[in-house]
């Protein structure tokens, strides 16, 4: 008999990768195997904010109570007074990244040759010390600071001729202020906005609660959190999205069988998103305190069919409910 020797080509180097900031890439010239014209997108990049914005940009009389942003032992800080917001983790973790070339906001060209090195043609970059700001506790400086962040992100996407997309930041706590601000996003040519987990409370510290409003944004949602780890959070989504569907699945055909408009565009558009309310019975506990409520999605099915169709399965006892777009 013959036998056949095969070789196994190791995937990881003997010594394992090491910190982000000594790797190299090696993806040009090389075969990946991908059919041809196939374009990477990273879909999860991130992206550490060098330059002091908020001293630079903040009005004359306000630039004293400004967020300043400066590097220490090989990460970017941001605080007030040389005491930074981060947490020594958070620190130790942007540490690995912070000193490889374009991984700072300061040198985008750095950065598009780095992709280009990994085989990646564009990205999309959340922020990273930034997101020490979400409770910032003047809300009108968080908004401020988040307004010019997300125009900064903007310039750098223009230079980046399609290659960088960044991810804004927007006001959740109030829904005017949702309004404004992702009208201002678009404005600026910003393609999505980061939100987030635990949005706080508002200022009569009633807790502030997203209605993700469609079984699709749930089920996303969930797997979401299921794939970070957060288990509880995704189990609460997921049985939001199933009682979504259920609704949908009982009380929105037995109303269009009811009312005969099954070749309707009403029910044609109904049928294509999920129940207005996506939130799943909470528990007793839950009944016993109000909660802000925010929509994020659309509802232009209530512009054509009567509200005394739209099957709700629990509203809040104190909703502030907010409809973007149509």
């Amino acid at each position: 008999m013959m036998s056949t020797q095969t070789s196994t080509v190791s995937l990881y180097p003997p010594g394992g990768f090491g910190a982000p900031k000594d790797r190299h890439g090696h993806a040009d010239g090389t075969n990946v195997g991908l059919p041809e014209g196939t374009v990477v997108f990273s879909a999860d990049n991130h992206i550490s904010l060098a330059d002091d914005i908020f001293y630079q940009r903040f009005p004359e009389a306000l630039k004293e109570k400004a967020p300043r942003i400066w590097y220490e032992d090989g990460a970017y800080q941001i605080g007030r007074k040389g005491q930074s917001f981060l947490p020594g983790d958070f620190s130790a973790v942007l540490m690995q990244y912070d000193d490889l070339p374009g991984a700072a906001s300061t040198n985008i060209e750095a950065r598009i040759q780095e992709l280009r090195e990994d085989g990646v043609e564009k990205e999309l970059a959340f922020p990273n010390a930034i997101l020490a700001l979400f409770h910032y506790p003047d809300k009108e400086l968080r908004e401020l600071a988040f307004r010019i962040y997300n125009e900064y992100i903007a310039e750098l996407q223009e230079r980046s001729n399609g290659h960088f997309y960044g991810a804004g930041l927007i006001n959740w706590w109030d829904p005017q202020g949702t309004r404004r601000t992702l009208a201002e996003l678009k404005s600026l040519g910003l393609k999505t906005f980061l939100l987030p987990l635990n949005p706080g409370k508002d200022d009569e510290g009633i807790p502030i609660d997203y209605d993700w409003h469609h079984q699709h944004n749930l089920d996303l949602l969930a797997t979401s959190l299921q794939y970070v780890g957060q288990i509880k959070a995704a189990e609460r989504f997921f049985r939001a999205a199933f009682a979504a569907s259920y609704a949908l699945s009982t009380s929105w055909a037995a109303t269009f069988r009811s009312f005969r408009v099954s070749n309707s565009a009403s029910c044609r558009r109904a049928r294509a998103i999920s129940a207005p309310i996506s939130r799943a019975p909470p528990s007793k506990s839950r009944h016993s305190r109000p909660t802000r409520a925010v929509t994020v999605g659309t509802v232009s099915v209530l512009n054509e069919l009567s509200p005394s169709f739209v099957p709700r399965i629990w509203a809040p006892p104190v909703p502030v409910r907010l409809t973007l777009g149509k």
